[in-house]
């Protein structure tokens, strides 16, 4: 993955409590929402779209044979649709129904996918953990960097910033901190006086997660404004003041990230992929951009319609989102 991006995810995230699962596979109480565009917010942007995608349409009793489905999310956690993949104009038209908050409840949990029929659950993915809407905001005092802790960041994970210069291009660090954790476990704490380096503006990034091979983890990539100040106060700030700005956009709990209980794969397995995210006010967002499913084993294509149903599982909370293609 380019190491631009601000994710490099390999698991699962949300917690969310609006619909209780239960084993049918269709979930009451909740209006379907249309999904036949990608859901920008941007309207025109929304009509230069449709003008040049192509609807994949489900006629009423049939099914449809896609190599890959996408849930498309926002920067915040919100469905955006269903597409073919990412940079793909195909968009999948059909239904969201059940808890259409399973991504924003908190930071990290583990998520598993689904496709039921008439019930019964046909296949399934693995479970993973995936992180979505990591808040973060950055202060600083003469001696300190002080970058937003999210609740769902785990005891048992490991956190590496690195400082590097503004040639991008070159990927070795000049100098490596793993932070300690301040402000009643809120904020990562840096000590700029350990960091060999001489005076001046830097840029950093700050990766979060599983220390292990193939663990999930996310990675922290600030936009031009926000930098090291190395040798300077640039905000003047006190300890207590950097300390309460960087953990003004804590959010959810650190609720337990769920288990599934399925050890192996059947028929299709998870994918995933993160972006910059974006500006939220003050600060940034980390986010997975999408999340999909693609067939295992010697199969090509994933048959949903008809009967069939995806359902994306929260199992941090016991929520569930399904999409029906019409």
């Amino acid at each position: 993955m380019n190491r631009r991006s601000v994710l490099a995810l390999l698991g699962t995230v949300g917690t969310g409590g609006c619909l209780r699962l239960t084993d049918t596979s269709s979930q009451t109480g909740a209006d379907p929402v249309q999904t036949s565009t990608d859901g920008r917010d941007n309207e025109s942007q929304n009509r230069s779209e449709e003008a040049t995608s192509t609807r994949t349409q489900t006629p009423r009793g049939k099914s449809i044979e896609v190599p890959e489905l996408h849930i498309e999310l926002s920067n915040t956690g919100d469905i955006r649709g269903a597409s073919l993949g990412p940079g793909k104009k195909d968009i999948i038209s059909g239904q969201f129904e059940g808890d259409r908050q399973l991504f924003k409840h908190q930071t990290f949990a583990r998520y598993a996918a689904e496709i039921v029929e008439n019930g019964s659950v046909v296949a399934h993915t693995t479970d993973r953990i995936f992180a979505v809407g990591y808040r973060w905001r950055l202060a600083q005092t003469g001696d300190r960097v002080f970058i937003t802790r999210q609740p769902g960041v785990r005891e048992d994970w490991s956190a590496t910033f690195r400082l590097r210069d503004d040639d991008w291009s070159d990927y070795e660090p000049l100098a490596t901190q793993q932070p300690q954790t301040s402000g009643n476990g809120q904020v990562f704490e840096i000590d700029k006086t350990a960091l060999d380096v001489k005076e001046g503006l830097y840029r950093w990034t700050l990766q979060i997660g599983e220390h292990k091979r193939g663990g999930t983890y996310i990675t922290l990539i600030p936009y031009t404004g926000y930098v090291i100040s190395i040798g300077s106060n640039p905000n003047d700030r006190t300890r207590r003041d950097a300390i309460n700005y960087a953990s003004s956009v804590i959010q959810g709990s650190s609720a337990p990230l769920g288990s599934y209980g399925r050890s192996e794969a059947n028929g299709i397995h998870l994918l995933d992929e993160g972006g910059r995210g974006g500006p939220v006010g003050n600060g940034t967002i980390a986010n997975t951009d999408w999340l999909g499913i693609k067939p295992t084993g010697n199969s090509d294509t994933i048959s949903l319609g008809g009967g069939r149903i995806l359902r994306i599982r929260n199992l941090a909370t016991g929520t569930a989102l399904t999409f029906r293609p019409s």
